[in-house]
């Protein structure tokens, strides 16, 4: 799902808010299915088969408090939580 901007941090513009294409990104890295959805109807169909979907939604959110974590503590947590239970 990508609404071009990082909604949780004052909505910046992505990459793809800057011109990235995804979809081809994912065709670049050999994925043989990619489709990129605009609407419901299309995305429903979509997410019948498989490979990468790209699903375009319009950007917004819901009016709740901008994330207070620094950028090194986001990335700290996420490295705690991303390694094998071997390593705890």
């Amino acid at each position: 799902m990508d609404n071009c901007c990082y909604g949780s941090t004052g909505s910046q513009p992505t990459c793809t808010g800057l011109g990235t294409d995804l979809a081809a990104l994912a065709r670049a890295a050999g994925v043989r299915s990619v489709r990129k959805t605009e609407g419901p109807e299309e995305l429903a169909e979509a997410l019948q088969g498989q490979g990468v979907v790209v699903a375009m939604v319009q950007a917004g959110n819901a009016s709740v408090p901008i994330i207070s974590l620094r950028p090194q503590e986001i990335l700290e947590r996420f490295m705690r939580c991303a390694r094998p239970a071997a390593q705890y």
